[in-house]
């Protein structure tokens, strides 16, 4: 297969997961286009927050079970 990034590192994730996560924008960024949407349309914000809200929510749920069960597998308690 022919190389698609130039980072080694990224190329090698790519191969191993078949998926790279990279930030397209900067929190500097992201905080000024959120600040221009809220001018415009405030519930939209409001509903990123939430949204945004909600998966940190399930991440930390996931990482909890995903902890517990390494816990268990290990016979650590």
């Amino acid at each position: 297969m022919n190389r698609l990034f130039a980072d080694m590192e990224l190329q090698k994730q790519f191969m191993d997961t078949g998926f790279i996560q990279v930030p397209m924008l900067s929190g500097s960024e992201i905080l000024y286009m959120l600040g221009e949407i809220n001018k415009l349309c405030p519930e939209v914000v409001d509903n990123i927050k939430r949204s945004i809200s909600k998966q940190n929510s399930i991440k930390l749920l996931v990482r909890e079970n995903v902890i517990r069960q390494q816990i268990y597998s290990r016979n650590l308690i």
